[in-house]
């Protein structure tokens, strides 16, 4: 629904939504994820699947049945920063992967226009950060651009 013309839903395989993945926490951030802020978060080298916590993960809990306007999102430049180290695979804890008031549509169009998967809406509540094995399973839906998914991580590995 950003990019016109991109890989639907049903086209991706589900290889690229299940497998090792990063959980980094950036419950420091805000009101956007920026790119000193992924350099200092120690994502290992190689890293293809990152998923985001922030402290979007509290509105889960304290405003359940509102949209919240003031969420943290990624940057534009923080997005760049992700295409660049190769991350196939981007998932943040609330329902927009950019920022409302910012670079929504930009970062979208970035990350998607570059390859980058993005699982949106996760609640990480329980998560530390570190390692795991991803299983995310979006439904397969005709020429979809999105997919309501069902999202879990097993571990943390060692």
């Amino acid at each position: 629904h950003f990019v016109h013309g991109g890989t639907t839903i049903d086209n991706v395989p589900l290889e690229r939504w299940v497998g090792p993945c990063w959980v980094v926490d950036l419950t420091g951030s805000g009101p956007e994820i920026e790119v000193a802020e992924l350099d200092a978060a120690g994502i290992p080298e190689g890293t293809e699947r990152l998923i985001l916590k922030t402290t979007n993960t509290a509105l889960w809990r304290s405003s359940p049945t509102v949209f919240v306007e003031t969420y943290v999102g990624v940057s534009l430049d923080a997005a760049a920063w992700v295409v660049e180290r190769g991350v196939r695979l981007i998932g943040i804890d609330y329902l927009s992967i950019g920022g409302m008031r910012t670079t929504n549509t930009e970062t979208h169009q970035l990350l998607l226009g570059s390859d980058v998967l993005i699982i949106e809406g996760l609640d990480l509540d329980a998560i530390e950060p570190g390692p795991y094995e991803l299983l995310c399973f979006p439904l397969k839906i005709r020429s979809g651009d999105g997919a309501p998914a069902r999202v879990a991580l097993r571990g943390p590995l060692p």
